[in-house]
C-alpha cells in the first residue's frame, strides 16, 4: 500500500492512498458477512476472494460491516462487493408489483444506503433486493406459480432502474435452493417469464443470484444438479431458448450446507465435521470454477452465530482454513493423514480424511512390497464426504497390497502418507456399527439412558461362535459409560443384530446431563477376534438431553426451587430490596425473597435445551422494588417471546396495585425448532424493563378458540370467544369469503382468562372474521 500527497485545484494538500493491485484468489469461494466483523471474517477478507457479500440494515449499516468493505477493497481492489439490506418487510401477490418495487427502494434500500458516507457507498458493486421468501418468486406460491413469476418480473423491472440510477449494479433474484420447482417444462416457463428482467439486468452490467446449498451433502453430480448446481439447468435452457442470456453473470449469494433451513440443525456444524465441510467445499469450488459465468459463491454465514442467529452455519471455526485456502499456496501440501485400506469381496477401498489447504487433488500409489517402490494407480482425485476415497478393483485374492497417498497443489506434490495395507480374503469377518439408539427416546436431565447399537457383519466370514461380540459406548470422550458383552452367537456375513447395553461402570445406563452430547459406539472394542479391517469399528452419533423446565431468580441467588440468575443476555443491571413483599394477590407466586431482587434494563432470557415444537407455560414474576419508581405509570415496558409481543407497556405497579406487591403473568408458547424460547424484555413508553423471576414448565397445548358471539353497534363489531389463559391469538378477516387468504387485523392478543373479547371497526358492508391460535 502506498500513500501520496496530491495538490487539489484549490491548492490544498490531500492525502490519498493507493493499494497496488494484488491478484485475487483463484478460488470462487467467499463469505456472507452478517452483524459483526469477526476475527474469522477478517481472515477470509485477507484471502482476497473474488466476491464478498455484506448485510446492511434499513436502519443503517453495522460499523463492522462498513469496516469489512473498506478492508476488502484495500486487500482486493479488483474484487466485487455485493450488498443486501435487511428488512423484515414482505410482499404478496395481493400487492401491486410496481408499487412494491417503489416501496422497497424508498423504505428499505435508500435509507440503508443513505446511512453510509459517499466514499463507503462507492465501495459497493452489486446491490441485491429482497431475500428469498420476502416476495412472490419464480414458481411460488404454488397456488399461482406463473402469476408469481410474472409478478417477480414486474417487481424487478421496476426496481432495477432505481438501483442503476443510484450508481449500483443490480443483482436480481435471490432464488432459493431447489427453485423454481416443478417439472422441467414448468421450470422453464417460470424462467421465461423472468427473461425481461434478466435482460434488463445484463444490459445494466448487473447479475442475478441463486442460493447454492447442498441439501443431501453429496459430491454426486446427479444429485447436486437439483440443488447446489441446479443453476446449470437454467443455463442449459438459456443456451437453446435465450442464447443472449447464456453469459449473464451469476453470483451464488448464499451457499453451503442446508438441510431444511433450521438455524441449529441444518448447517454444516450439525451435519458433520469441519473436515467434512472443507472437503465438500474443495469439491464444490472445483465445480463452480468450471462455469465462467459464476462470479463467486458467498457462503452463509459469519458474524452472527448466537443461539437466535444461525449457529450451525457459522463459518468462524473454519475461517482460518478458508483464509489459507483462498491464498495462493506457498509450499507443497502436507502428507495426507487418516489413511485406511479396507478389503471387501472383489476390491480394496483406500480412504483418507485430511482437509485441503488449497485447491488440492490426490494421487493413490500401490505396491506389493512393504515400503515400496510404489506405482501411481489413480490421480486427480478431488474431495468427498464423508471421506475422500478410491476403490481399487485391480486386486487378486490372498495378495497383500500396500498403499500410500500424496496431495498435489499449484506448488507441487506432498510427501507420501503413512503406508497402509489390506489383503483380500474369504476367511475374515468385518463388523461395523450402522446405527446407535437409546431409551427413553427423549432424554431429560437425570434420565437413565440405555444405549443400543445395530451391528452389521460386512465381511466374507461369520464372527466366531462362542466369542463375545461386544460393543462399548463412550459419551463425550469421557471413557466407557456402558457396554454390551453377552452376545456370543456367530453373526453371518451381511447379517445384522441389535446389541443393547447390559453392563457398565454404574450399571447398563448413562445418567443424562443437559445439553448436546456425542456417543461413540465401538464394536469388537477390545479386539476379541481378527477382522479384514480393524479400523472401521466406531460410529459417532450426536444427541441432546432436554431440560424439563426452568425456575430462575432474576438478579438474585438461589431461593427454594428457584436457581440463581442464569441464562440471560444483555443488561447486567440488578437491584435488591429488604422490604417485605406482599404475595397474597399473585397467582402461583414464588417465594417472597424472589421478589426482593430484580434484573433491569434491556435483556433477554435464552431458555434452551427444550424439546423442539413442544408446548410450555412461561410464568413471569414481577414486583416494583426500585426507589426510582413511586407511582403507577413510571415504568412501562414490553415483553416478547420468540419474537411475538406478549406484554405491551406493562406497568408492574399498576397491575399489582402497590409497590412491594407481587404480580405474575403466564404465557403459553411452543419451543422453536432449535428447542429454544427467547424471552426479550425491551423499553416501552417509560423507564427500563424489570423482572423478578422466570419459570418455564411443560404444558398441554391451548384449546382452539371458539367464537361465542359477535355484535355490531354503530359500525363497531364486538367479537367474543372462549380462550385459554396465556393463549396468544391472531384476529384475521376477509371481506369476500372466496378470497385466497386471510388478512391479519391488529396486534396479537394475550388471553388473561377463559373468555376474551375485542372491539373493532367494521368498515366493509360485510366482513368475515376468524381467530388463529399462534402458540
Amino acid at each position: 500500500m502506498k500513500w501520496f500527497f496530491v495538490v487539489s485545484a484549490c491548492g490544498c494538500f490531500l492525502l490519498h492512498w493507493c493499494a497496488f493491485a494484488q491478484s485475487l484468489s483463484s478460488s470462487k469461494l467467499s463469505a456472507h458477512l452478517i452483524n459483526s466483523y469477526t476475527v474469522g471474517g477478517s481472515e477470509i477478507v485477507a484471502g482476497r476472494p473474488q466476491t464478498l457479500k455484506v448485510l446492511g440494515l434499513d436502519s443503517g449499516f453495522p460499523s463492522g460491516m462498513v469496516q469489512s468493505m473498506r478492508d476488502y477493497r484495500a486487500h482486493a481492489p479488483g474484487g466485487k462487493i455485493v450488498v443486501r439490506i435487511y428488512s423484515p418487510k414482505t410482499y404478496s401477490l395481493a400487492n401491486d408489483a410496481t408499487a412494491s418495487a417503489s416501496d422497497f427502494w424508498t423504505t428499505v434500500l435508500q435509507p440503508g444506503l443513505n446511512s453510509l458516507t459517499a466514499l463507503d457507498r462507492a465501495l459497493i458493486d452489486f446491490l441485491e433486493g429482497p431475500n428469498e421468501g420476502q416476495t412472490p418468486t419464480l414458481g411460488y406460491p404454488g397456488s399461482a406459480p406463473l402469476q408469481a413469476s410474472r409478478w417477480f418480473n414486474q417487481f424487478w423491472t421496476n426496481l432495477t432502474p432505481r438501483i442503476v440510477t443510484a450508481g449500483y449494479k443490480p443483482c436480481i433474484g435471490s432464488i432459493a435452493v431447489g427453485n423454481p420447482a416443478g417439472t422441467v417444462s414448468e421450470m422453464q416457463s417460470y424462467l421465461a417469464a423472468f427473461v425481461p428482467a434478466l435482460r434488463q439486468a445484463k444490459a445494466a452490467g448487473g447479475a442475478w443470484s441463486y442460493h447454492a446449498y447442498t441439501v443431501n451433502y453429496t459430491t454426486d453430480l446427479g444429485t447436486e444438479i437439483w440443488y447446489s448446481l441446479r443453476y446449470r439447468q437454467f443455463y442449459s435452457y438459456f443456451a437453446t431458448a435465450y442464447p443472449d442470456l447464456n453469459t449473464i453473470p451469476l453470483i451464488l449469494t448464499e451457499g453451503g450446507v442446508d438441510q431444511s433451513g433450521d438455524p441449529s440443525l441444518s448447517g454444516w456444524q450439525a451435519r458433520g465435521s469441519a473436515a467434512d465441510y472443507q472437503r465438500w467445499l474443495n469439491w464444490f469450488d472445483g465445480q463452480i470454477r468450471q462455469d465462467a459465468y459464476v462470479l463467486g459463491c458467498t457462503l452463509f454465514e459469519i458474524g452472527n452465530p448466537e443461539s437466535w442467529g444461525w449457529p450451525s452455519f457459522d463459518l468462524e471455526p473454519i475461517a482460518g482454513w478458508m483464509g489459507n485456502y483462498l491464498g495462493a499456496p506457498t509450499s507443497v501440501p502436507p502428507a495426507p493423514t487418516g489413511v485406511q485400506a479396507r478389503a471387501v469381496p472383489g476390491s480394496i477401498t483406500v480412504s483418507w480424511t485430511n482437509p485441503p489447504l488449497n485447491p488440492t487433488t490426490w494421487t493413490v500409489k500401490r505396491s506389493t512390497t512393504a515400503g515400496g517402490p510404489y506405482s501411481p494407480i489413480a490421480a486427480n482425485i478431488t474431495g468427498g464426504v464423508q471421506a475422500t476415497s478410491y476403490q481399487d478393483t485391480g486386486v487378486i485374492n490372498a495378495v497383500t497390497y500396500y498403499y500410500v497417498v500424496s496431495a498435489l497443489n499449484a506448488v507441487g506434490e506432498s510427501p507420501n502418507s503413512t503406508q497402509v495395507s489390506a489383503r483380500l480374503t474369504n476367511a475374515l469377518p468385518d463388523v461395523v456399527v450402522t446405527a446407535v439408539n437409546w431409551t427413553p427416546a427423549s432424554l431429560f436431565t437425570s434420565s437413565r439412558a440405555v444405549f443400543s447399537a445395530r451391528v452389521l457383519n460386512q465381511g466374507s466370514a461369520p464372527t466366531p461362535a462362542g466369542t463375545i461380540l461386544g460393543v462399548g459406548f463412550n459419551v463425550d470422550g469421557a471413557g466407557t459409560a456402558s457396554w454390551s458383552a453377552s452376545y456370543t452367537a456367530a453373526l453371518a456375513p451381511n447379517a445384522s443384530v441389535t446389541l443393547v447395553a447390559d453392563g457398565g461402570p454404574t450399571g447398563n445406563y448413562w445418567t443424562a446431563t443437559p445439553g448436546p452430547h456425542t456417543v461413540v459406539a465401538t464394536v469388537d472394542d477390545i479386539n476379541r477376534f481378527p477382522e479384514s479391517n480393524e479400523n472401521n469399528n466406531s460410529l459417532s452419533v450426536p444427541f441432546t438431553v432436554y431440560v424439563t423446565g426452568y425456575a430462575l431468580n432474576s438478579g438474585g441467588p438461589a431461593v427454594g426451587a428457584f436457581a440463581a440468575d442464569a441464562k440471560f443476555a444483555g443488561s447486567a443491571n440488578t437491584l435488591s430490596a429488604t422490604n417485605a413483599i406482599d404475595v397474597s394477590a399473585a397467582a402461583n407466586p414464588a417465594p417472597a425473597a424472589v421478589y426482593q431482587t430484580a434484573r433491569w434494563g434491556d435483556f433477554a432470557y435464552v431458555l434452551g435445551n427444550l424439546v423442539p415444537g413442544s408446548n410450555y407455560t412461561l410464568r413471569l414474576h414481577f414486583a416494583e422494588i426500585s426507589p426510582a419508581v413511586n407511582s403507577a405509570g413510571e415504568r412501562r415496558f414490553n415483553v416478547a417471546v420468540n419474537g411475538a409481543r406478549v406484554l405491551t407497556d406493562f406497568d408492574v405497579w399498576a397491575e399489582a396495585g402497590a409497590k412491594f406487591r407481587a404480580v405474575t403473568r403466564q404465557v403459553r408458547k411452543t419451543a422453536d425448532g432449535t428447542g429454544t424460547l427467547l424471552v426479550d424484555f425491551s423499553h416501552g413508553s417509560a423507564n427500563d424493563p424489570i423482572c423478578s423471576g422466570i419459570e418455564l414448565y411443560g404444558a398441554a397445548p391451548a384449546a382452539p378458540p371458539i367464537i361465542t358471539a359477535i355484535t355490531v353497534t354503530n359500525g363497531t363489531a364486538t367479537l367474543s370467544w372462549q380462550s385459554a389463559p396465556g393463549g396468544i391469538y391472531q384476529l384475521q378477516y376477509k371481506n369476500v369469503i372466496g378470497e385466497s387468504s386471510w388478512t391479519p387485523l391488529g396486534d396479537l392478543f394475550l388471553a388473561a382468562g377463559t373468555a376474551s373479547s375485542v372491539s373493532l371497526p367494521a368498515p366493509a358492508p360485510q366482513r368475515f372474521y376468524r381467530l388463529s391460535l399462534v402458540n
